[in-house]
């Protein structure tokens, strides 16, 4: 290639050949990961309208499930991590993680309605109980993947761990910050 001059009959003689293709690959993940962001939306809406009894409640944990998701691929992108066939993997894995915060927290707020409270205090005591709770859960759950961070070897099972740790993490986080943040004031404005 450095013998080759900018001359454009120089230029005709290059070929290029497609060694190694991973659209197909990534395209397919990128299925999966909707197709378990939809099957667990409605899983849990399901679920959860059968123990509640009550749409507004359910809706509210459904939504959960998208955001926590755009949150941690936002924190992926901080991280500089690519979405690819593994990190896409860790995603559906943590899908099913990032609803039973914002349950908790719902069930708790609405314990608070019954007592006839206002929407705002309803949504800041439920929040502030389950609070310690939630954190110290998603820490447990968190320490489980902590090792990872520390294992070196650069082989293929180790960068496999590692690209499920951030996606895993950032959800569990992520899941925190929407049930605690997000669910209160959801439930604080939206309609009877």
């Amino acid at each position: 290639l450095d013998s080759l001059s900018t001359d454009s009959s120089d230029l005709k003689k290059l070929k290029f050949e497609m060694v190694l293709d991973k659209t197909e690959d990534l395209k397919n993940a990128i299925d999966d990961v909707f197709e378990s962001l939809y099957q667990a939306m409605l899983i849990t809406f399901v679920i959860v309208v059968l123990f509640l009894r009550k749409i507004k409640e359910t809706l509210v944990i459904a939504l959960t499930i998208p955001i926590t998701l755009l949150l941690t691929v936002w924190f992926m992108h901080t991280r500089n991590m690519s979405l690819n066939v593994l990190t896409l993997s860790g995603l559906i894995l943590s899908i099913g993680m990032v609803v039973d915060n914002a349950i908790l927290v719902v069930e708790r707020i609405e314990d608070y309605r019954k007592l006839k409270l206002s929407r705002k205090e309803a949504g800041a005591r439920g929040a502030a109980d389950v609070a310690m709770a939630l954190l110290m859960s998603t820490l447990t759950n968190a320490v489980i993947f902590l090792p990872v961070a520390f294992i070196e070897g650069g082989d293929t099972f180790t960068d496999l761990l590692n690209a499920f740790q951030i996606p895993i993490l950032g959800s569990l986080f992520a899941s925190l910050f929407v049930a605690l943040i997000f669910v209160p004031i959801i439930m604080m404005y939206a309609p009877s």
